[in-house]
Parts: C-alpha cells; sequence; structure tokens
C-alpha cells in the first residue's frame, strides 16, 4: 500500500495544526488576562474619584488664591489712600497728638499716687 502526499497538502495540514495551536493559546492569554483588566478597572475607577477630588481641591485654593490678591489689592489701595491722608494732614495729627498728651498729663497732675483724683477741701 502506498500513500503519495503531495507538498501542498502538508503544508495545509501543517497550517491547520499551527493555527490550531495559536488560537488554543490566545484563549489561555485571554483568560490570564481577564483578572489583569478587571484589576485595571477598579484602580482606573478609583483614580478618577481620586481626580475629581484633586479638582475640587484644586478649585477652591484658586478661589482662595484670587481672594488673597483682591484683598492683597484693596489693602495697597487703602494704603496708599492713607498715606495720602497723612502727608496732607501732618499738622492735623500732629496737633491730635499734642492734645492726647496733653490731656494725659493733665489726668497725671490730677491724680494721686493712688490713682484716685485728688480733691479740695
Amino acid at each position: 500500500m502506498q500513500v503519495t502526499l503531495d507538498l501542498m497538502d502538508l503544508l495545509r495540514g501543517l497550517l491547520c495544526i499551527t493555527g490550531t495551536i495559536l488560537i488554543i493559546y490566545l484563549i489561555v492569554a485571554v483568560a490570564k488576562l481577564l483578572p489583569t483588566l478587571k484589576e485595571l478597572t477598579k484602580t482606573m475607577e478609583k483614580l478618577n474619584t481620586m481626580m475629581d477630588d484633586v479638582q475640587a481641591i484644586v478649585s477652591t485654593a484658586k478661589k482662595g488664591t484670587e481672594n488673597a490678591g483682591e484683598a492683597v489689592e484693596k489693602l495697597s489701595d487703602t494704603m496708599k489712600d492713607l498715606s495720602k491722608s497723612m502727608a496732607s494732614n501732618k499738622s492735623t495729627i500732629g496737633a491730635a497728638t499734642n492734645l492726647i498728651n496733653a490731656s494725659a498729663g493733665l489726668t497725671r497732675i490730677l491724680a494721686g499716687k493712688d490713682g484716685k483724683t485728688k480733691s479740695k477741701k
């Protein structure tokens, strides 16, 4: 009994066997990757939650920084106005200071050593 195999038939058989082995290998690889993909999905969900928290923190910090900037600008304007007022009212401020010092001195003169006002007998 003689069996004649054509070279093309032999190559087709080898291709079918190789294809079957490759398909089985891919099925096993995908089965091993599924748990990893599930963990990756859970990790990505956690990461999205963290990113939302970070976004909220950044937004709050941005608002705080903007408010601080506005406060500094207002304080700067107020200090400029105060400086201008003080420069133009030096004599008024000096007079008010002298008046306060004089009334403090008068209070010390009228007050006794124990801090009470002297009374006339």
